[in-house]
């Protein structure tokens, strides 16, 4: 009758075990999955962020905010033509600077 108690203890365990695994695996893969669909926010550059990053690599903050009224299109094509000369900044960046330079130098 202990063999009994034992085996079944036994077996109830490894089942548990195995489904605490498979738990365990399954919410892995779902934050993996859920990381891996681009920039959360927390990663994600701001306006501001970008500006030090890709603009002050060549001018001061002062001459690239001195420009104001300026309009989205308008800070585009100025974008534009930085990045013809250099500037490293990607789509998705210059679409968050040319939005906060518009937004913020009105």
């Amino acid at each position: 009758m202990l063999k009994s108690r034992m085996e079944k203890f036994y077996h109830a365990s490894v089942k548990l075990l195995f489904v605490g695994f498979v738990v365990g695996l399954v919410s892995f893969s779902l934050t993996s999955t859920a990381n891996a669909g681009g920039k959360s926010k927390s990663t994600a550059k701001t306006g501001d962020m970008v500006l030090a990053d890709s603009c002050t690599q060549c001018h001061s903050a002062g001459r690239v905010t001195a420009k104001k009224g300026l309009t989205v299109a308008a800070w585009n094509k100025i974008i534009v033509r930085m990045q013809s000369v250099g500037a490293n900044i990607s789509i998705e960046d210059k679409k968050t600077l040319a939005n906060y330079l518009a937004a913020t130098y009105k």
